[in-house]
């Protein structure tokens, strides 16, 4: 839901948010408290990094979720 939102994710390490996070340009994948915080801080440092990752994100979700595709699948 994020994704179409444009809002940067932060997800935890689990196999459904690898589709869009595993490329880093997407999001963060935190493993430990650790890497939460360090994906948090540097989505606070940078606006630019925000609209960016968010942007590739709800690019990549547009590209593997367009209900045109997934219909003309089914069909």
């Amino acid at each position: 839901m994020y994704h179409q939102l444009n809002i940067p994710v932060v997800a935890e390490l689990l196999p459904s948010h690898f589709h869009i996070l595993a490329n880093p340009d997407n999001g963060f994948l935190a493993y430990s408290e650790e890497a939460w915080y360090m994906s948090l801080k540097q989505l606070c440092r940078s606006e630019e990094l925000r609209k960016k990752i968010a942007e590739n994100a709800f690019n990549e979700f547009q590209k593997q979720y367009d209900p045109l595709v997934w219909a003309n699948r089914f069909v």
